[in-house]
C-alpha cells in the first residue's frame, strides 16, 4: 500500500491502539493515570506490518514515560477535514500527520505548535532535507517536522531492459533519452512499454505534468507566489510531450486516462508496463511480489539539462490545543529519531526525510539510492499556501479530461492550450479566493 493523494474512493482505516497507563513516575504530567496521547495518522504499508509498527513505537514511548498512546487512524480522504474540524472545535488529536498539501491551509489557522525555539531538540534544521523541511513551514515559522515519502521517479525492470539491449539510465538522462529506451522496446515486441496515471481523480496525473513542466524551464506560480503561470511555452510543451507519447510514439496506451495507482502497480509486476512514473510504493509492492530486478530513477531531464524532481513527504506537529503539550512534544521527538524514521519508512514503503536515516544500507543501496539525488535537490510544491490541496484537485481534474479526449479520440489541436489556460483560469480563481 502506498501513501496516495485521492481525491475519493480510497478506503478510510480507523482504528485504535490502546495501553493503560503505568505507574512509572517520569515528571508529574506523566505520573498521571489519565494521560493518554492522541495521535492522527494514516494507512502505509500492509496492515500487519503497520500494526506491528504501531504496537512498537507505542510500547517503547510508554516504557519511557509511562503515557499511553491512542492512534486515531483516518484515511487519506478525510484527513484534512478531520484536522480542520478540530481546529474549528478546540479539541482534537495531540499528534497530527499532515500531508504535504494539507500543511498551508491548516497552518494558517494558527492551531498548531510552533518549533522554532525547540528544533535543536529535533536535531536541527540541518538534520532533514530542505525541500521536505519546508512543507512544516508557514509565514517564517516552523509547525511541523518532515517525517517520510519519496520524490516521485521513474521504476523500470533492469533484466527486461538488458533483454532489449538498453542500457539503465543515470540521472544525467533526458525526455529523449527516455523517448529512445521506449522505443526500443516497442521493438522489441511490447505493444506498450510506458504507463502512467491518467484519472482525474489521481493527484499523481498532476504531478507528472508538474515536474515535467519544471525540468522544461517552467514554474506554477510567480515569483509572489499569487499568480498562477500554467498556460505557458514550458507547461505546453509538457503536456504536448506526455500526449505525443500515445500519439506519436505510441508506446503509451490511450487507456492510461482510467489509470488509477492500483492498475499501474499491477501492470508493472506482471511485466506489461516496462517504465513509469511513480510513487516508492510501486517499487515496495513489486518486490512483496518477488520482483527481484526492480530499479529506478529520477525524473528525466527536459531538453536543457533542467532537472525537475518534486518532493512528497508529509509531517508530524503538535496541536496547539493539547492539553499535554510537553508529552506531546516528547513523543514527536521519538517519531523524529533516526531509528524510528528507519523503521517506520521502510514498514510504508517510504523514504525517510531525516539526512542521518539514509546511513542505513535499506536506503543506501539498490534502488532507493538511486533516489537520493532527488531527494536532496528536490523543491517542494506550493510549500506554506493554503490553496494547495485544492490546486492539486483542479489541476489533476483539467488534466484528466484532456487525458480522457485523447483516450475517446475527441483531441483536436489546440487542445493542449485550451486545457491549460482553462485550469489557469481555475487556479488564479482558487488563489485570489
Amino acid at each position: 500500500m502506498r501513501k496516495y493523494w485521492r481525491i475519493s474512493g480510497l478506503f478510510s482505516v480507523v482504528f485504535l491502539v490502546l495501553f493503560g497507563a503505568c505507574s512509572e513516575k517520569t515528571s508529574p504530567e506523566n505520573a498521571m493515570s489519565s494521560v493518554t496521547l492522541r495521535w492522527q495518522r494514516y494507512p502505509a504499508g500492509t496492515p500487519e506490518e503497520e500494526n506491528r509498527w504501531n504496537r512498537a513505537v507505542i510500547e517503547e514511548f510508554k516504557k519511557r514515560t509511562g503515557v499511553s498512546v491512542e492512534i486515531a487512524g483516518a484515511s487519506w480522504d478525510d484527513g484534512l477535514n478531520r484536522i480542520m474540524s478540530a481546529v474549528a472545535s478546540g479539541e482534537g488529536p495531540d499528534v497530527i500527520q499532515l500531508a504535504e498539501q494539507w500543511t498551508g491551509q491548516a497552518y494558517s489557522t494558527g492551531a498548531f505548535l510552533p518549533l522554532d525555539d525547540k528544533i535543536d531538540e529535533f536535531g536541527g534544521y540541518e538534520a532533514y532535507y530542505s525541500g521536505a523541511l519546508k512543507y512544516g513551514q508557514f509565514g517564517g515559522s516552523t509547525y511541523g517536522l518532515p517525517w517520510g515519502g519519496d520524490c516521485r521517479a521513474f521504476y523500470f525492470r533492469g533484466s527486461i531492459l538488458e533483454q532489449a539491449g538498453v542500457i539503465p539510465p543515470d540521472n544525467t538522462w533526458t525526455w529523449d533519452d527516455m523517448r529512445n529506451i521506449l522505443l526500443a522496446l516497442k521493438g522489441n515486441g511490447f505493444e506498450y512499454p510506458f504507463s502512467m496515471e491518467g484519472s482525474g481523480t489521481q493527484f499523481d496525473v498532476f504531478y507528472f505534468w508538474y515536474y515535467t513542466m519544471l525540468a522544461r524551464g517552467g514554474q506554477f506560480l510567480t515569483n509572489n507566489e499569487k499568480t498562477a503561470a500554467i498556460n505557458t511555452p514550458a507547461g505546453r510543451k509538457a503536456l504536448q510531450d506526455i500526449i505525443d507519447l500515445v500519439l506519436v510514439d505510441k508506446t503509451l496506451s490511450p487507456s492510461m486516462a482510467e489509470n488509477d495507482p492500483t492498475m499501474n502497480s499491477a501492470a508493472f509486476i506482471n511485466g506489461t508496463a516496462l517504465l513509469l512514473p511513480a510513487a516508492t510504493g510501486t517499487a515496495a509492492e513489486a518486490e512483496a511480489a518477488g520482483i527481484t530486478d526492480v530499479m529506478c530513477q529520477t525524473p528525466p531531464r527536459g531538453p536543457n539539462g533542467e532537472f525537475g524532481a518534486f518532493l512528497a513527504i508529509s509531517v508530524q506537529s503538535v496541536f496547539d490545543a493539547s492539553k499535554h503539550k510537553d508529552t506531546a512534544l516528547e513523543f514527536l521527538r521519538l517519531l523524529m529519531e533516526p531509528e524510528w524514521q528507519i523503521s517506520y519508512n521502510k514498514t510504508a514503503g517510504w523514504l525517510p526525510a531525516r539526512i542521518e536515516a539514509w546511513d542505513d544500507p535499506y536506503f543506501s543501496q539498490g534502488w532507493r539510492a538511486n533516489i537520493r539525488y532527488g531527494m536532496e535537490n528536490g523543491t517542494a510544491f506550493m510549500p506554506g499556501n493554503e490553496h494547495a490541496a485544492s490546486v492539486c484537485r483542479i489541476m489533476a481534474s483539467h488534466l484528466g479530461e484532456l487525458y480522457s479526449a485523447v483516450a475517446l479520440g475527441t483531441y483536436r489541436s489546440g487542445d493542449v492550450e485550451k486545457t491549460l489556460a482553462a485550469a489557469e483560469r481555475a487556479v488564479q480563481a482558487e488563489l485570489d479566493r
